[in-house]
């Protein structure tokens, strides 16, 4: 009795993202039969494709800090989800996608079904840091919650963070040590961007080499951006 869902995604075909990609569309064609009367809330989707081997950690703080600030998640595609929750996910009113490969046949039955991709995501960093975080944090939630929440959480998060490092030896050692390092960073385009832009903003590291892997030309160009106010 349990349904079994078959997806040709053979490494000829396409790399990570793409096959990611056939998963997501499969599911939809299988448990989304007609668009849904409502939309609200955001779809979180790709925590695997972040970039992160942390990444069930890292979703879960990110699913912290938008419900902090009042941004509905409607569903993280796909992570702690049942099968009977799967008709729910068109019930979004926009996809945040967590890396910035090209994804058309997904962004294309997306749209049909009212829940396009957001696509100011893909100019956002990862929150990889403060300074990416802040500008992560706020984007979001001046788009689909309340700002003033997202302020008052990381003044909150802030706090803590000062209470623990005060007088920390270690910490300001370890810092101190960091502080004006030439440094290399090499991973897939946003990741690797976003960690840069936290290194050269939150550590007063110089990463002098900058490399960037992606699937589609389209995740390169959103990276250099990222990357143009350093």
């Amino acid at each position: 009795g349990i349904k079994t869902l078959a997806i040709d995604t053979g490494g000829f075909l396409g790399g990570f993202n793409w096959g990611a990609e056939q998963a997501w569309l499969t599911v939809i064609k299988s448990y989304v039969t007609e668009p849904p009367k409502e939309h609200k809330g955001i779809n979180v989707v790709g925590p695997p494709l972040l970039g992160s081997k942390n990444w069930p950690n890292d979703i879960r703080e990110i699913e912290r800090l938008l419900q902090a600030a009042d941004v509905p998640i409607n569903m993280t595609v796909f992570r702690n989800v049942s099968a009977d929750q799967l008709p729910n996910i068109a019930r979004a009113a926009h996809n945040y996608v967590l890396t910035q490969e090209e994804f058309p046949d997904f962004a294309n039955k997306c749209k049909e079904l009212g829940m396009p991709i957001w696509e100011k995501g893909w100019e956002l960093p990862l929150p990889i840091g403060v300074h990416n975080t802040e500008e992560w944090y706020l984007a979001l939630a001046l788009e689909f919650g309340n700002e003033e929440k997202a302020k008052a959480q990381m003044q909150q998060d802030m706090n803590l963070v000062r209470s623990i490092m005060r007088g920390n030896y270690n910490a300001s050692w370890a810092l101190g040590a960091m502080s004006a390092k030439h440094v290399a960073v090499y991973g897939y385009s946003q990741f690797a961007a976003s960690l840069a832009r936290s290194l050269f903003y939150d550590f007063n590291m110089r990463p002098v080499v900058i490399a960037l892997c992606a699937e589609t030309p389209e995740a390169l160009t959103r990276a250099e951006k990222l990357l143009e106010p350093m």
